[in-house]
């Protein structure tokens, strides 16, 4: 059987990545340019062979550069996804590949993961599925444990703010507080505005609490947004909203009219999209939660985690930690299937052809089931790409979300995030414009990093004019802004001690 040769740009990164990451045993070499790994019951011959176009750039293109065949396919999808590696879903798969799971290995290849055939391997998958379940409902037992004392700790810091009163939250992790403070320049003085770190390095929390005037929690523990939303749902006794650290309000006046929520509204949003089902769906980039509607639901035993849910095991991401989307309970699918079509096994469908139940999308559904629907505060677009647009989320002259800046680094040639060159290009300017104005005021790591982002534009033929010129182009031919939006965007945020 011949062995898949599989193109990479760097020999060494590539070897590196399948053997850590992947798991595969690296057996030999053939000169400076080809390396042979093994594994998962696979050979293959990585081939160094310097391609920018093609690396990273990796898409179904309707066949695998490789396929792998094993005894437990989730067990492995596991595994990898623990790793941060880029797995590819099922149904994001052609139907000819039914039964598989993809992977981009960020030097352009894809490989395709399915069960091996036969009777024997059969039994084993069904074998392993139950002991999988279990070991998913430990992991969320062990989960449960370590974050209960935090969120007992910022119950008490909430139990000790002195307004408690239509507070928007903003959660930001290490190494995002350019983002974070470019955000916080658009948010009027008067919005209640708490701010929440997670799990930051010593020079930047002792930094926010030197310079950010604004009240301000720290998380010890590493959680994302999906999490951070269930400490909010268990903490807050009054409405509260969320703005993205990413999000950009150029209308001040709109953080009074989400806040503005009538008592038969479950959430008030700025972006939605469509379910599908004749009702919106409510991003999460920047809303407002009725805390009466989360009481009411959990009276009626129908209380939602705002955590996302999937049928299947998906592992959330969090780094360094294992965090499981929930299962959706029998009371909670009887109830779906009074507002959901049914998929193919028969379980009311994610809305909108979603492969699962997003962020709060689990507490809108069974909200809206009892009446409780969202409220459009503005129309803008979210999930535009479910409708194959090249660009996500809708913007205006008064709203704009950037998205994914504390999942994707544009300097990681490994992420999976950036699907093509000129998505990676974008951010590398947005990080340059947003590095530019700050890194100066910010702890040394941003200067660190200006000058990284800076080399790596000029490696692309980018001047830091250009990289202005760039977002300011793409904020008025792809995102619709008119050039005064664009310029209140692009508009330097305020020096640092005017937060003060």
């Amino acid at each position: 059987m011949a062995v898949p040769a599989l193109t990479v740009d760097d020999i060494g990164d590539a070897t590196a990545y399948y053997r850590t990451v992947l798991g595969f045993e690296h057996v030999g070499t053939a000169g400076a340019a080809i390396a042979v790994v093994r594994g998962h019951g696979v050979t293959l011959q990585l081939c160094q062979q310097p391609n920018e176009e093609q690396a990273g750039d990796a898409c179904w293109r309707g066949a695998p550069d490789a396929v792998l065949l094993v005894g437990q396919p989730r067990v492995l999808r596991r595994q990898w996804e623990d790793q941060r590696a880029q797995v590819v879903p099922p149904e994001d798969l052609p139907p000819e590949w039914a039964g598989f799971f993809g992977l981009t290995d960020g030097f352009g290849n894809m490989l395709a993961v399915g069960p091996v055939s036969g009777p024997v391997a059969a039994a084993k998958r069904l074998a392993g599925k139950p002991a999988e379940d279990m070991v998913i409902r430990l992991h969320e037992r062990r989960r449960a444990r370590a974050e209960a004392p935090h969120v007992a700790e910022l119950r008490a810091f909430y139990e000790k703010l002195s307004d408690k009163r239509d507070i928007y939250y903003m959660l930001f992790s290490g190494r995002l507080l350019h983002w974070t403070v470019r955000a916080l320049s658009r948010v009027p003085r008067d919005v209640n505005l708490v701010l929440l770190g997670s799990d930051l390095p010593p020079d930047e929390l002792a930094w926010v609490r030197q310079h950010l005037d604004r009240p301000f929690h720290h998380i010890g523990l590493r959680v994302d947004d999906q999490v951070a939303w269930e400490f909010l749902f268990a903490v807050n006794r009054h409405h509260f909203g969320w703005i993205d650290s990413d999000c950009f309000v150029l209308n001040g006046n709109l953080f009074g009219e989400l806040a503005d929520i009538a008592p038969g509204v479950s959430m008030n949003c700025a972006w939605s999209w469509d379910s599908g089902c004749g009702f919106p769906v409510a991003n999460t980039y920047l809303l407002f939660v009725n805390v009466d509607v989360i009481a009411a639901l959990r009276k009626r035993g129908l209380a939602a985690s705002p955590s996302p849910y999937d049928y299947e095991r998906q592992n959330l991401g969090v780094p360094s930690r294992r965090c499981y989307a929930r299962r959706p309970s029998r009371a909670q699918r009887r109830r779906l299937r009074r507002i959901l079509a049914r998929d193919e096994a028969g379980r009311p469908a994610p809305p909108g052809g979603m492969a699962y139940f997003d962020t709060t999308v689990m507490h809108q559904l069974l909200a809206r089931s009892c009446g409780w629907p969202v409220h459009r505060v503005r129309s803008l677009e979210g999930f535009r790409h479910l409708r194959g647009l090249a660009v996500q989320d809708e913007a205006s002259d008064e709203l704009l979300h950037v998205g994914a800046v504390a999942r994707a680094d544009p300097l990681d040639e490994q992420s999976g995030y950036f699907h093509d060159s000129g998505v990676r290009l974008l951010y590398l300017a947005a990080e340059y414009i947003n590095l530019d104005e700050l890194a100066g005021q910010l702890p040394p790591y941003y200067t660190d990093r200006l000058e990284r982002i800076t080399s790596a534009l000029a490696a692309r033929g980018i001047t830091p004019d250009a990289a202005r010129e760039l977002i300011r182009e793409h904020l008025v031919e792809a995102r619709g802004m008119s050039d005064q939006g664009a310029a209140a965007v692009l508009r330097p945020a305020a020096n640092i001690e005017e937060f003060r």
